[in-house]
C-alpha cells in the first residue's frame, strides 16, 4: 500500500505488499468508482464521488507499470533485511525510517495488538546543517540502508517521492476545481517549504486478521490530511467504511486508491456553509430591497391621496 498524508498542508503516499489474504470475517462487497485524470469530466466526477463515498481509483496519473514494479521490488527487499539491521534505520525524532512490526495501533478500542504490520517513513531529505532543518515540524533528513545491502533503494525512493508528490499535488488541484474554484486555488498552501508529502512503505503479516480477538493488519481509522494516494499489491485486506457497511477495495494493477482525508472534509464542509450564507445573505438583500420598494409604492401613494 501507499500513503500520503499529514495535516492541513499534507498529502501521503503508501506503497505496501502484504501476506495476508485478507479479514476472515464476512464483508459487504461494493463498487468502487474511478477516476481518470486524463479524463476532461475528471473535476466533475470527482465532486459527486468525494461528496458520496470519498474513495476511489486513480488512473491516467503517469506511473509506468515499470516504475511501480521497481517500487516494490525494493521495498520488498528493505522489509527481508534482518530485524537487527532495519531497528537501525528507525529514528523516532523525525518519524522516519523503520517502524516495527505492531509498534503502530490504530484503532486502541478494538484492538487486542498492534497493527501486524512494519513500515518505512520517508520524507523530504533536509540534512541537519540545512536552514530549514526543524525536528519540532519533521523537517529533517531521511534514514536510508547502506548501499552494500540496498544499492539501488534511495535513488528509487527518491525518485518515486518527488513523482508520487507531483501527482498528489494534481489531485489536489483537481480537487479545487470539483469546488468550483480556480485550479491553482490550494496552491500557496502546498509550497515546497511550508507543506509535508510523506511516502510509507508498508509490509502486512501473513497473518489473517481477525475482527472478534481485536487483531487487525491496520486498525480502522480516518486520515487526517487532504488526501492519501494508495498502491497496493495483488493482496486483498483494503475495506472502507460506507453508509454503515464495511466494503471491500479490490486490488487494482497498476492504478492507486485515493481516500480523501479530513482536512478535505472540513474544506468541503467550510465551502458549501460559506456558499449557504452567501445564498442566505443574498436572499436577505433581495427581501430588503423588496421591501423598500414596497414601502416606497405606499408612500407615493399616500402623496398622491394627501
Amino acid at each position: 500500500m501507499t500513503e500520503k498524508d499529514e495535516t492541513a498542508k499534507n498529502s501521503n503516499a503508501d506503497v505496501g505488499s502484504s501476506g495476508d489474504d485478507g479479514d476472515d470475517d464476512g464483508s459487504c462487497t461494493g463498487s468502487i468508482p474511478t477516476v481518470n485524470m486524463e479524463d476532461p469530466d475528471a473535476a466533475e466526477q470527482l465532486s459527486i464521488i468525494c461528496r458520496d463515498v470519498g474513495f476511489f481509483y486513480l488512473e491516467g496519473h503517469g506511473f509506468t507499470p515499470e516504475e511501480i514494479d521497481r517500487v516494490f521490488e525494493e521495498s520488498k527487499k528493505l522489509f527481508a533485511l534482518p530485524i537487527e539491521e532495519k531497528k537501525k534505520l528507525s529514528d523516532k525524532e523525525m518519524s522516519r525510517g523503520y517502524t516495527a512490526m505492531q509498534e503502530e495501533t490504530l484503532d486502541p478500542a478494538t484492538q487486542k495488538e498492534g497493527d501486524t504490520k512494519e513500515g518505512y517513513y520517508i520524507g523530504r531529505d533536509i540534512p541537519k546543517d540545512d536552514p530549514m532543518y526543524d525536528p519540532a515540524t519533521l523537517r529533517g533528513p531521511n534514514q536510508w540502508p547502506d548501499r552494500s545491502s540496498s544499492p539501488n533503494f534511495q535513488s528509487i525512493m527518491e525518485d518515486y517521492q518527488t513523482k508520487i508528490t507531483n501527482l498528489a499535488l494534481r489531485v489536489v488541484r483537481l480537487i479545487a476545481l470539483s469546488l468550483g474554484l480556480e485550479e491553482s486555488h490550494f496552491d500557496d498552501d502546498f509550497k515546497e517549504d511550508e507543506s509535508i508529502a510523506t511516502l510509507r512503505l508498508l509490509h502486512y503479516a501473513k497473518r489473517k486478521s481477525n475482527s472478534l480477538a481485536g487483531i487487525y493488519a491496520c486498525g480502522a481509522h480516518s486520515d487526517y490530511g487532504i488526501a492519501t494516494l494508495l498502491l497496493t499489491d495483488e493482496h486483498p485486506g483494503l475495506q472502507i467504511h460506507h453508509k454503515g457497511e464495511w466494503i471491500d477495495v479490490p486490488p487494482r494493477p497498476y492504478s492507486f486508491v485515493v481516500n480523501i482525508g479530513g482536512e478535505f472534509i472540513l474544506i468541503l464542509f467550510c465551502s458549501v456553509a460559506v456558499a449557504c450564507c452567501c445564498c442566505l445573505l443574498l436572499l436577505l438583500v433581495v427581501c430588503c430591497l423588496l421591501l423598500l420598494f414596497i414601502v416606497c409604492c405606499l408612500l407615493s401613494v399616500v402623496h398622491h391621496l394627501l
